[in-house]
């Protein structure tokens, strides 16, 4: 019996690892209330979580450690983010 499109790609997703939510700094600086050049700032000092990965278009970070820097250095964080 053949199965319908919807259910092939519902297989074929459900196959795909998830992917924890990423930012850059576009996003942190949405989250933080802050210009993307101050994130820049930030994300070269000390204590300032390591991106997961640098591509061409800029340093990746999981949002998750983003969240817990923010928490741990008492940043007011966006309702929004």
């Amino acid at each position: 019996m053949p199965t319908s499109i919807a259910e092939r790609v519902r297989r074929t997703l459900s196959d795909v690892p998830s992917v924890p939510p990423l930012v850059a700094a576009a996003e942190i600086a949405v989250m933080l209330g802050l210009s993307r050049q101050r994130v820049s700032q930030i994300a070269v000092t000390d204590g300032f979580p390591a991106p997961v990965a640098v591509l061409s278009v800029g340093r990746i970070w999981l949002r998750e450690d983003i969240v817990e820097w923010a928490r741990a250095e008492g940043r007011t964080m966006s309702e929004d983010s």
